[in-house]
């Protein structure tokens, strides 16, 4: 089987390979594709996968197209784990936030939409690339779903995912749907986790102003 990375030469991709050779029996991935503009980065990502993969004694290559098309075809699973403009693009993001007085961060607030602008247009190409080249994959975490073109399944992925419901239901004093077969979390939709959300956020900041008056007195 052959993964895809778009965004191969990230800090992540060794974390993610670690997690592929640690499973590799259970997974049965032969092929790990890695795809970034930075070639000179996405190669030493190459280098560092590959002694992983010896190390561990597991027979996975870790290819190095000349291309995207290269990169998807043949692909099951392709997962994007892109920061379009580096981390330079996140300082600015935070810092122009911070000097006009809002919150610098570079998921929410004013750097959040610094980075959705220009991150968003980007998947979406990304996104029609992989429906064009990997129309067989069984899951793409790559927001195909956002062009509304594709019939396939898309994950959207973060570390942050089950925290971040955790968080949302004990904040409505609800417990996390779970699978009663596996005893895992159960995706929810999406507009129940944003009024969820909402409902949380709009809690604390009544909670928050309700201590700051209780401090200053104004």
């Amino acid at each position: 089987m052959k993964v895809t990375v778009i965004g191969g030469a990230g800090a992540r991709v060794p974390l993610l390979t670690s997690g592929f050779l640690q499973f590799h029996g259970d997974l049965g991935i032969s092929e790990l594709s890695l795809w970034d503009i930075d070639g000179q980065k996405r190669r030493a990502a190459a280098r560092i996968c590959r002694a992983m993969a010896q190390r561990h004694g597991r027979p996975l290559q870790v290819a190095l197209p000349d291309g995207l098309e290269e990169a998807l075809e043949g692909a099951s699973f392709v997962i994007s784990s892109i920061r379009v403009g580096g981390t330079r693009g996140r300082v600015l993001d935070e810092t122009i936030a911070l000097e006009h007085g809002t919150l610098g961060q570079e998921t929410v607030g004013a750097g959040g939409f610094g980075l959705a602008l220009r991150t968003v247009p980007v998947m979406v190409s990304y996104a029609r690339e992989v429906s064009r080249h990997a129309p067989e994959r069984h899951v793409g975490a790559s927001a195909a779903s956002m062009c509304g073109e594709d019939d396939e399944v898309d994950v959207l992925v973060c570390d942050q995912v089950g925290h971040a419901a955790a968080g949302i239901a004990s904040a409505n004093h609800e417990r996390p749907h779970r699978d009663l077969a596996r005893g895992e979390p159960r995706a929810q939709p999406v507009e129940v986790l944003v009024r969820h959300a909402l409902v949380a956020t709009h809690e604390t900041l009544a909670k928050v102003e309700d201590l700051r008056v209780q401090r200053t007195g104004l």
